[in-house]
This record gives C-alpha cells, structure tokens and sequence, in this order.
C-alpha cells in the first residue's frame, strides 16, 4: 500500500513539459529546466525548496531580452541569488553563452552571448572565449564577477594558471549540497533488477527498476525508510521505455524526485 510523507509538495511540469534537469541556489531555491518534447525549447522555473511555493512560473529567456537569439538553451548552474543558462553552438552539443537570471525580478541581469562557463572557482567563474591564434583553435578565459559579470581577472592562455584553479574547484554537488543515489544489480532478483539508493544516518531512499507488470517498459518503485520503518512510497514512473535513472536526490534535509518525467516532488526526510 502507498504511503506518503506528511510533508510533502510536487509542482507539474507547464505545458506537457518533462522535468529535465534540477539544481539549487545557495539561497534555498530549486530550479527546474523544463523541456517540451518535439520542440528546440526549454522554459525555467523556480520554487522555494520547503514549501513548493513558485517563484518563477515557465520563464523563457528570450522574452526578457527579445533582442538575443537565444534558441535552444539549458541550466548550466547556479549561484547565490541568480541560475544560469547556456546555449549551443550551431549544430554541436557544445555550449556557449552565458545568461545570469534573477528569479525573484524574471529578469536577465547580465549576459555575455560569447563565452562558455568552465567552472565556479574561489572569488568568481571560470569561463572562456572561443578565439583561433594563427589558424588554430584556442580559448581565452576570464574569471567572470557572478552578480554582474564583468571581468574581475583574465587568466587568458595560461594553461598552468588555468589548471591550477580548476583544481581548487569543487563538485557541483558537493557545492550544492546534494547527495545522489548509487546504482546496484539486485542479483538475488528473479530478473536482476537495478536498485538505485541514497543512505544518510538513519535514512534509506531506494528506487527498485523492474520490468513493467505489462511486458513492456519498466516500472520504478521509490521507498523511503527511517529507522527501518517506511514513511513515504510512490512509482516514480510506470512503463517508460528505459529505466528512469538517476530521477532522485537528497538535498539537505529533503529527498526530491520527478515522477513520471513530468513533476517534481519533495519531501522531508
């Protein structure tokens, strides 16, 4: 029998959108990228992460600064206060761009539409410019103020330089305090079934993936346990054509998961 945590919050995806990617601001926020399947578009969306209250509603980027070509974009990261965006080089998966949003205004605050982030490092963001020196290919980086992006240190072709902050950087999810699941095969399992499960103190998150009831697809199956004792059960997703890896996380002291592709749902752990 389903169980369900006391507390508890889960916001739709808007527009038949999936729920494609998640990260959090230092500043308690969840923000969401939402894409909507056959289309080159992707929306934002942020909520206070105890409450699920919206703060930002199905933004699009390009309808703050109309003047930007903007076309398919994507969450690159986050910081304090503001989330971050990215595009893509024509016909590449690689990124370029760099968009600062403010949630709380649904504003661009700053933009810089010919660099590519690198990685968050002590006292700014690493990020660089695509340029060529002497018919080959190099890039030129910069470290980026990340209020208002301007430059506050250019490392520029520095390799050892370069290297040696990318060192001191840290995981994004350490620094945002996530912890993710890790994946077994549950080989005493009449089919093998893949266990995914997050363990922290007395707390034990567990997704099983098990062929669908049906035949076709696969069914997940999220428990949540505290002390051994099951406070919260829900199917992540029934039937899909994969296993929906990877679909849940711990963040502080809240376990947030996207339940059929399409809404994201927290509760306390």
């Amino acid at each position: 029998m389903s169980r369900r945590a006391p507390d508890i919050w889960f916001r739709s995806a808007p527009g038949g959108a999936v729920v494609w990617k998640i990260m959090f601001t230092g500043s308690g926020l969840v923000v969401t990228e939402n894409r909507r399947q056959g289309e080159r578009l992707a929306t934002f969306s942020c909520f206070d992460g105890g409450t699920g209250e919206e703060v930002l509603g199905d933004f699009l980027p390009g309808e703050a600064t109309p003047g930007d070509d903007f076309g398919m974009t994507g969450l690159e990261t986050v910081g304090e206060t503001l989330f971050y965006v990215h595009a893509y080089r024509p016909d590449s998966p690689e990124h370029i761009g760099l968009w600062a949003l403010d949630p709380s205004s649904a504003a661009v605050v700053w933009a810089r539409a010919d660099t590519a982030f690198v990685a968050h490092v002590p006292g700014g963001m690493l990020v660089y410019r695509p340029r060529s020196f002497a018919g080959f290919p190099e890039r030129y980086y910069m470290i980026l103020d990340e209020l208002t992006g301007e430059v506050i240190d250019e490392p520029g072709s520095d390799v050892r330089r370069v290297e040696a902050l990318r060192a001191r950087t840290v995981a994004e999810e350490e620094r945002q305090n996530v912890i993710l699941p890790e994946t077994v095969r549950d080989e005493a399992a009449p089919s093998g079934n893949l266990r995914e499960s997050i363990r922290k103190g007395e707390l034990l998150v567990t997704v099983e993936h098990r062929p669908a009831s049906g035949g076709n697809g696969f069914d997940a199956v999220l428990e949540a346990r505290r002390g051994g004792a099951l406070f919260h059960s829900d199917r992540l997703a029934s039937g899909s054509d994969f296993p929906c890896m990877n679909y849940f996380l711990l963040h502080g002291v809240r376990v947030y998961y996207i339940r059929n592709m399409t809404e994201l749902v927290s509760f306390g752990a």
